[in-house]
């Protein structure tokens, strides 16, 4: 990886490495949605381990989400154009220079994917199916990261004013539910609860993303 890259992509596109994060971030956010949508369509639930949700409110959050969806679908490098880039670009010129400018964003979206999939690994034990909810980790993903940058998403003016209200709401009285059927009290960051997993996660996971430098490779 060259620091020539880095350098490339944020004066050719006017960005800071926290953009560079943000579009990395949005890519994978796109390819949970994306996940998460293909399982409703083929009724596989096997990701989700509790659900409490009425069936209009899941029918809300389905509307909400596919709004994101699509939004990013049209608006940013997915993970899908990414892998597609990155095959032309062995037998392509043009390819192999979009690939080295994109290399930044590249190098975040596999860390953020191996910090997620270790992550998830350390909630269970070996002898459990990992379970996980991707729209929420997307949902939390989100609201973390414009937390810590309020304007980061400014260039993605839809996603900076999107109102996430009624996906909160629906998240919020869900976890409510569960904790009184599991008789939980209060926060715990062991809790069983995939909801609050999938919000630990993705918290812990924008921390670390927020410290990762962009690392050069020196031949």
């Amino acid at each position: 990886m060259s620091v020539n890259h880095l350098k490339k992509l944020m004066f050719t596109k006017q960005i800071n490495i926290k953009d560079i994060k943000a579009q990395a971030l949005l890519a994978v956010i796109h390819n949970y949605l994306h996940q998460y949508f293909e399982a409703i369509k083929n009724n596989d639930f096997k990701v989700i381990l509790e659900d409490d949700k009425s069936l209009e409110e899941q029918k809300i959050l389905e509307k909400e989400f596919y709004k994101i969806y699509k939004y990013l679908d049209k608006n940013i490098y997915t993970y899908f154009q990414l892998e597609q880039i990155i095959k032309e670009s062995k037998k392509d010129k043009k390819s192999y220079e979009v690939v080295q400018t994109l290399e930044p964003i590249i190098f975040y979206y596999n860390y953020i994917i191996n910090q997620v999939t270790s992550r998830l690994l350390n909630f269970y034990n070996s002898k459990d199916k990992v379970k996980w909810k991707p729209e929420l980790l997307a949902f939390y993903f989100i609201l973390d990261y414009k937390e810590s940058f309020p304007s980061i998403f400014k260039k993605h003016e839809y996603l900076q004013n999107f109102d996430f209200e009624k996906i909160s709401n629906i998240v919020i009285n869900e976890n409510k539910k569960l904790k009184q059927k599991f008789n939980i009290q209060g926060y715990d960051k062991n809790s069983i609860l995939v909801p609050t997993k999938m919000q630990n996660i993705a918290n812990q996971t924008i921390l670390s993303l927020i410290k990762k430098k962009y690392k050069i490779k020196r031949n």
